[in-house]
């Protein structure tokens, strides 16, 4: 199985200013590849980051993370909420601060990517990511109502390995469907091949 989101996904690259940039990470996953350490910290690990600030990178990246994806057996996954240097700089600085006071300098490697995915890195429009595994795929229009009339619009429709992610504008999730997961601030599928 192939799944190739990269066109689709194009479409959410947007850059109204040098402070805005997207999160794209390639990660290797347990559930993929059972060698990986039953360790819960081992589940997933983090093969390769990219910092997408032009369409041409994104473009002209396509290969190399297909290929890699390909080569290691993981996935490629991207943030379709922008994010902005500015605030990652900021959340970068008070992590610093949090690593000095706790003593714990092993963490420094890994802030900058943990920056990247906090809420508060985000950049405006906001877009949501609702998980519909393939068990209730046949309930999709009566879940696209609902996301209508609690005051969000699906924007995209995204192929993942077990169903399908509704790229969504922000809504009133508290009334929503509980059996399904919606995640504000979750990357989805980019590209993954298991051939």
């Amino acid at each position: 199985m192939t799944i190739d989101n990269f066109n689709k996904l194009s479409t959410f690259i947007k850059f109204d200013s040098p402070d805005i940039f997207y999160f794209i990470q390639i990660l290797k996953r347990k559930k993929d590849n059972p060698e990986i350490s039953h360790h819960k910290s081992h589940r997933t690990r983090a093969i390769r980051t990219y910092v997408i600030t032009s369409i041409e990178d994104f473009d002209g990246l396509r290969e190399e993370i297909t290929a890699i994806c390909r080569a290691t057996n993981s996935r490629a996954y991207m943030h379709v909420t922008g994010r902005s240097f500015e605030k990652i700089t900021g959340l970068c600085l008070g992590g610093i601060t949090k690593i000095i006071q706790q003593k714990n300098y092993g963490n420094i490697s890994k802030l900058f990517n943990t920056s990247c995915g906090l809420s508060e890195s985000r950049v405006k429009p906001h877009y949501w990511v609702v998980d519909i595994d393939s068990k209730i795929q046949e309930d999709m229009p009566e879940v696209w109502q609902e996301i209508r009339s609690l005051g969000g619009d699906v924007v995209s429709k995204v192929e993942t390995v077990n169903g399908y992610h509704l790229i969504t504008t922000p809504f009133n999730r508290l009334k929503f469907n509980n059996v399904i997961d919606v995640h504000p601030n979750n990357p989805t599928l980019l590209y993954y091949s298991n051939e």
